[in-house]
């Protein structure tokens, strides 16, 4: 046991050291699929008005290690084999270092944070950092969801047969309270086949109508969980997200389909890191964050695609 904890603290990962060096965009990496890029310029050229409308991210937000385009179905943490030296270990290499304050391994520690939680907090602060970076006037969650236009289009969409059979065969997703969701694609890689449904085409159209804007953004984000840095790089904890993203202007048209990830969010101030989990003391400030980066990559993305 001894034996793995240290293995477990002083392990290097090369994605880690790799991200110390890219400090460019607040250390945020930016990643995406070069092959599945599409955006009618033109189009949103003309954006003055948005909304995000779909913003589905996974059931719970956990730990786990693998790169975030990889991620591809739920995982739990098992906080079983916690000791105090793994706790303190990790606590060592923490923003504010408190590592006086003697932890219970399990009451500290946000293991699972709920997927509808971590959307609350973060879609609010992404449409914050798009309507900085790109001057776009957004309709903010709590307009969006007690619309209710766009509710009763939303429980009219999940009626379609098609829609019910895409959504029992993706992973199963959580959304911001009210919102409507389609349930997750199954990885980074994976094509959204509703996109291109001709009931979903007409609730876009209608949605966008109703929220009166320019365009309706919808996001799925199959890679959010948390992480942390080795002991030699920091020992923060950090989230991670592999996102779809597309846009839909007012015929109901598809006007942007791309993906965007980050691997280490921006590193925030905390008090420590457990096995890649957030103290309850930072996890509300992480999602916070995730939200901010996620808008930075993608504005960077949006800026790079070719028509």
């Amino acid at each position: 046991m001894f034996k793995m904890k240290l293995k477990s603290m002083f392990n290097v990962k090369p994605k880690m050291v790799l991200s110390l060096s890219l400090l460019t965009l607040s250390s945020v990496s930016l990643f995406g699929c070069s092959s599945t890029d599409y955006i009618n310029q033109e189009e949103v050229s003309q954006i003055k008005t948005a909304a995000v409308v779909i913003y589905s991210v996974p059931q719970e937000i956990v730990a786990d290690n693998r790169d975030a385009t990889q991620i591809d179905r739920d995982k739990s943490q098992n906080f079983e084999d916690m000791n105090f030296l793994s706790i303190a270990g990790n606590l060592v290499g923490g923003a504010t270092k408190k590592v006086t304050d003697f932890l219970d391994s399990e009451s500290d520690v946000k293991k699972n944070i709920s997927g509808t939680e971590a959307a609350d907090i973060a879609l609010p602060q992404f449409i914050s950092e798009m309507r900085k970076l790109k001057g776009w006037s957004f309709k903010t969650p709590t307009d969006v969801a007690s619309n209710s236009e766009y509710q009763a289009l939303s429980a009219e969409l999940l009626q379609d047969q098609d829609i019910k059979l895409e959504r029992s065969s993706t992973r199963i997703a959580k959304a911001p309270t009210n919102y409507v969701e389609i349930g997750l694609p199954y990885n980074h890689t994976a094509t959204v086949d509703y996109y291109e449904n001709p009931q979903f085409k007409l609730w876009a159209e209608k949605t966008a109508n109703a929220l009166d804007v320019d365009a309706i953004i919808v996001m799925n984000d199959t890679g959010f969980a948390t992480d942390g840095q080795s002991f030699f790089s920091g020992a923060n904890c950090y989230t991670k997200s592999a996102f779809h993203f597309a846009m839909f202007n007012k015929k109901g048209e598809k006007i942007v389909d791309t993906r965007s990830a980050f691997e280490e969010s921006t590193i925030i101030p905390q008090q420590g890191c457990v096995d890649g989990a957030f103290l309850k003391s930072d996890y509300i400030n992480a999602l916070k964050q995730h939200g901010k980066d996620q808008a930075k990559v993608i504005v960077e993305k949006l800026n790079t695609i070719k028509s």
